[in-house]
């Protein structure tokens, strides 16, 4: 994924930049998506739900596979709460952003 993985820039002004912003953008979704399984092994469910959402809202759009890992603990948080529609809406757009996730 961008925000696990290093990757090389594109060349020019605009490629470093656009780079730096994707990993400014990484950065931050990664730091929530922590704060968010820390709420969780906390039993804070609800912070925890917060801080997946923020990460899911920060992170690089061209990420669908780090997205798609913050919908699916999202939906594991919404279930522990049986708030079940919306832990299976997670569900769903996991798998429709990286299919290969189960």
């Amino acid at each position: 994924t961008l925000c696990a993985a290093s990757t090389k820039a594109p060349a020019g002004a605009w490629g470093a930049a656009r780079a730096a912003s994707v990993l400014r953008a990484c950065t931050r979704a990664a730091s929530l998506k922590n704060k968010a399984d820390d709420a969780y092994l906390r039993g804070d469910l609800d912070s925890s739900i917060e801080f997946y959402g923020d990460a899911i809202a920060t992170a690089p759009s061209e990420d669908s596979a780090f997205v798609a890992v913050c919908y699916s603990n999202r939906a594991a948080c919404r279930r522990r709460k049986r708030d079940l529609v919306p832990a299976l809406e997670d569900c769903d757009r996991a798998l429709e952003l990286y299919p290969g996730y189960a």
